[in-house]
């Protein structure tokens, strides 16, 4: 069966789930601060050191996403982390098909009558990420009067154990194009760095539940 490209709906799910988290529609002010040390917690198939520091939200999670944004002084000023879960389109067997897919996806507009995609990267991941796919992306989001820059970076990865799970751990930031402000990306590149596969679920249930505490003597192995 042919793999079906740009029009796969869980992609495009994962699409409006990242630009609404970088555009800040999920801020909620009664979100759980991570205003604890970095701790790794488990889920199925993977696991993440949470984003330390009480200027960091956990604002999303269900089956398919896990998300936190960072408070930011300037509300057009948006950053976020996610990791997003979902089958793989069928058909993408080959190695240089799921790349095909990934790029393919990465290149479209998550809204084309606002933003306009102006870069695009996508080269293989080295180290224990050698599963994945690097990413980043650049986008102008030309709504509201003044442009602003969408920028998601991140991994696009299929499970080593189970290659018909996909999931992309990303960070995304939206600012003003003349917005003279420190960026908080190394925050994101070091959740994106610490994400890890973690053995595949044996009731092959995908679906994000409560996280649980990685045992910290594996933790330091």
């Amino acid at each position: 069966m042919r793999a079906r490209w740009p029009a796969d709906r869980r992609c495009a799910r994962a699409i409006a789930v990242a630009v609404s988290v970088a555009l800040g529609l999920a801020m909620a002010s009664q979100g759980a601060a991570a205003d604890e040390p970095p701790r790794r917690s488990a889920y199925p198939g993977f696991s993440v050191l949470a984003p330390p520091g009480p200027d960091w939200v956990r604002v999303r999670s269900d089956s398919r996403s896990l998300v936190w944004m960072r408070r930011q002084r300037d509300p057009a000023h948006s950053f976020s982390v996610a990791v997003l879960t979902g089958p793989v389109p069928e058909g993408l067997d080959a190695p240089k098909d799921f790349e095909t897919w990934v790029r393919t996806n990465k290149s479209a507009s998550p809204d084309p009558e606002r933003f306009v995609v102006r870069s695009v990267s996508v080269t293989r991941a080295e180290g224990h990420q050698k599963a994945c796919l690097a990413y980043r992306t650049q986008a102008e989001d030309r709504s509201g009067g003044a442009s602003s820059l969408l920028v998601v970076a991140g991994l696009a990865c299929r499970h080593p154990d189970a290659p018909g799970r996909y999931f992309d751990v990303q960070h995304a930031e939206r600012r003003p194009a003349n917005l003279a402000a420190d960026s908080p990306e190394e925050e994101g590149e070091a959740f994106v760095e610490g994400f890890r596969f973690e053995a595949a679920p044996a009731d092959r249930n995908w679906r994000i539940a409560p996280e649980r505490a990685v045992d910290p003597a594996r933790e330091a192995s």
